[in-house]
């Protein structure tokens, strides 16, 4: 199954081609903007621009995951939304409320993160993955997800869930992937989570 980016860009060459550029030198540009998380803070983005700052009129960007899906949601062709948190993790991230439904194709990986590690075991000898970044529902109700996906050919990838009652993460939409992810675990995803329930 094609990925978001593998359709642009089956888009882009085909404008290429009817242009009469040649495969060899067609530049396939990476059409959606990145988002950059870099604050485990659950505050709203007040000014959804194209650029995710939760305090516009101070220097730097500080940007946390409900302020990226919100400039996501408001982008054009959807966006990445990648980590870059300060210090050791795991990196906890507390929604008070559950996170802006995602309506805009996106591509969220905890991943990037740079102390997240991706599992680099074959597929018969279990992961050795070690995620850091990790969405706690504590604060959530029985019957709410902390994650909403309702844009096709959006990814999750490489977070830690847990603290939930109900669903994690809540799937609208067809052509989404959720991978490597720890769901109902610890961060090391060795030891069942005691609040979760889903």
């Amino acid at each position: 199954m094609l990925s978001r980016r593998s359709i642009l860009a089956l888009v882009v060459l085909g404008c290429s081609l009817v242009a009469g550029n040649s495969p060899a030198s067609a530049v396939i540009p990476d059409l959606t903007p990145d988002f950059i998380v870099n604050s485990t803070s659950d505050t709203a983005d007040p000014n959804v621009n194209g650029i995710c700052d939760i305090f516009p009129l101070l220097p730097g960007e500080t940007c946390t995951l409900r302020a990226a899906i919100d400039e996501t949601n408001a982008s054009a062709l959807g966006a990445d939304i990648l980590f870059d948190i300060e210090g050791a993790g795991p990196h906890i991230i507390t929604p008070v409320t559950p996170l802006p439904p995602v309506t805009k194709a996106a591509f969220i990986n905890g991943y990037s993160e740079p102390d997240s590690i991706p599992n680099t075991n074959g597929p018969d000898l279990g992961s050795n993955a070690l995620p850091s970044v990790v969405i706690d529902g504590e604060n959530l109700n029985l019957d709410q997800p902390i994650l909403t996906i309702d844009a096709e050919f959006s990814t999750v990838r490489g977070l830690v869930f847990r603290d939930q009652m109900d669903e994690a993460i809540l799937i609208t939409a067809d052509s989404v992937k959720v991978q490597g992810n720890f769901i109902g675990t610890d961060a090391t995803g060795t030891l069942p989570d005691p609040g979760f329930q889903g």
